[in-house]
């Protein structure tokens, strides 16, 4: 008991490092316009010009000078030197990390707990403990997956 105690208490902490790196190591912001031509077309931006004008649409193309967006049905092209921010808006990861954290943690503590020598562990015994052990890996991913993703501000 006290060896299934330790490895279940070892798996807990290496999964939270493990998430709580991976969240830290995709932080984003200040981008630059390289990044921009690969993740733009085809997502929703807010365009802030120099003159404190604002635009939103969805981008079209990227090019190194400029930037076509379709703004209000209309194709607008907009001079990279004229834009003070650019920022582009994009899906987080909440549902995402909530279900892998569910059933990492779910199914792998209760296949733990079920690894015992003298453990009896029936299909009944899963359908309960998945779901309750589940739950707090849940709701963790979802709060990692909260952070990750997201809007991205790019400043040309």
């Amino acid at each position: 008991m006290f060896k299934r105690c330790i490895t279940l208490i070892t798996l807990t902490a290496f999964t939270i490092f493990t998430i709580s790196c991976a969240s830290t190591s995709q932080k984003q912001g200040g981008q630059g316009w390289e990044y921009l031509m690969k993740i733009g077309p085809g997502n929703n931006a807010i365009l802030t010009l120099t003159d404190g004008t604002m635009r939103g649409g969805q981008i079209v193309e990227v090019h190194p000078d400029e930037l076509l967006m379709l703004v209000a049905g209309e194709d607008m092209t907009f001079a990279r030197s004229d834009i003070a921010v650019l920022t582009v808006k994009r899906r987080r990861n909440t549902m995402e990390g909530g279900l892998i954290g569910f059933l990492a943690t779910g199914f792998g503590i209760t296949a733990i707990l079920c690894s015992g020598e003298d453990a009896d562990c029936p299909y009944q015994a899963w359908l309960i403990a998945v779901p309750l052990l589940g739950i707090p890996g849940g709701l963790l991913g979802a709060l990692i997956g909260s952070q990750t993703g997201g809007d991205v501000e790019i400043i040309p």
